[in-house]
C-alpha cells in the first residue's frame, strides 16, 4: 500500500510545485509584486490626463474610480490571480511592451481570488478569463487565454 502512495505524493507535489508558477528566486517585476498592479503601463510616467491614452492596461481600482476616462476605447476585464503562471506572464509581457495592445483598448487587471462578484456577475469561473464590456459596463464576449499571442488575436478580432 505504502509503495502506491508515492508515486501519488510525488505526482501531486510536482503538480503544486508547477501552479505555484516557478522557485521562490524567479525574478518579478513590481507591476506583478503589488497585485498584479498594471498601472505604470499607462503612460511612460504612469500617469493619465483626460481621455484615456489609446490603449492602457489598468487595474480594477482606476478603471472604477474614472469610468468615465475610457468610455471611447474597447475595455476588457481581465481576471487574474497571482499565483497563476499564466497571468502573471501576460502581464509581464504587456508590462514590458504595452504598445502591443491594440489601439483604443484599455484592459482592465481584476484580481481573480478578491472580486468574486464581479467574477459570478460575469460567469467567469477560472482565472486568466477576458470579459469585453460594451459602453454600458454589460458583457459582450467572454473568453480565456493562457498566452499574450492568443490575447492580441483575441482583442484584434
Amino acid at each position: 500500500m505504502k509503495k502506491r502512495l508515492v508515486p501519488v505524493a510525488v505526482t501531486a507535489l510536482i503538480t503544486l510545485a508547477g501552479c505555484a508558477g516557478g522557485s521562490s528566486g524567479d525574478a518579478m517585476s513590481p507591476a506583478m509584486t503589488d497585485g498584479m498592479s498594471p498601472s505604470a503601463m499607462t503612460t511612460p510616467s504612469g500617469a493619465m490626463t483626460g481621455k484615456a491614452m489609446s490603449s492602457s492596461f489598468i487595474t480594477h481600482e482606476e478603471y472604477e474610480s474614472s469610468r468615465e476616462r475610457y468610455t471611447d476605447t474597447t475595455v476588457v476585464l481581465f481576471f487574474n490571480a497571482r499565483w497563476c503562471p499564466a497571468c502573471r506572464a501576460i502581464t509581464e509581457e504587456l508590462t514590458t511592451d504595452p504598445g502591443r495592445l491594440p489601439e483604443k483598448t484599455t484592459l482592465v487587471s481584476v484580481d481573480y481570488d478578491e472580486h468574486t462578484e464581479l467574477r459570478q456577475r460575469h460567469g467567469v469561473t477560472m482565472q486568466h478569463t477576458f470579459v469585453a464590456l460594451d459602453d454600458q459596463g454589460q458583457q459582450v464576449r467572454r473568453w480565456t487565454s493562457t498566452s499574450t499571442e492568443a490575447l492580441l488575436k483575441e482583442l484584434q478580432g
